[in-house]
């Protein structure tokens, strides 16, 4: 969400675009993994377009996500803008919040592949994680106190 901030200030209009397309993705992949914030932001961006095509729908979809949320009691905003709010009661109709219910219906978490070929380009390099290993049986003995077996 943070590169979506820094593209507000890119003068040039193609790169601006396409930083925000960037952020998009990005922001999608957190969303579409329960983050609470990234869907609050997929809601905004949906309806003003910014970094995807504008579809009031989409925005509606993301706001029912975000209020059906559960984590949102736990981390991030707990309700939503009420800027942002007042400009989805007012922008959707009765049969745009149904379809955006039938699009939140069936939508689920995944998990997110963010490797090299998932990634557009110009997107930062994956973070490298180490592989989690067991301790050893050896290592476990080795960390026993002495005297107590």
């Amino acid at each position: 969400m943070c590169e979506l901030q820094l593209a507000k200030d890119i003068p040039d209009p193609a790169l601006r675009s396409q930083r925000e397309s960037e952020a998009a993705y990005w922001i999608l992949a957190a969303g579409n993994s329960g983050v609470t914030a990234a869907q609050e932001h997929l809601a905004r961006m949906a309806f003003d377009g910014i970094g995807m095509p504008a579809d009031r729908i989409e925005a509606g979809k993301w706001a029912l996500l975000f209020r059906r949320n559960p984590m949102r009691l736990q981390l991030g905003p707990s309700e939503l803008d009420p800027a942002l709010d007042k400009k989805l009661r007012d922008g959707l109709s009765e049969a745009d919040w149904a379809a955006a219910t039938a699009r939140a219906n069936q939508w689920r978490p995944v998990i997110q592949d963010v490797g090299p070929a998932a990634a557009p380009a110009g997107a930062p390099p994956p973070i490298e994680r180490p592989a989690f290993a067991p301790p050893s049986q050896t290592n476990r003995q080795q960390r026993r106190p002495s005297g107590t077996y």
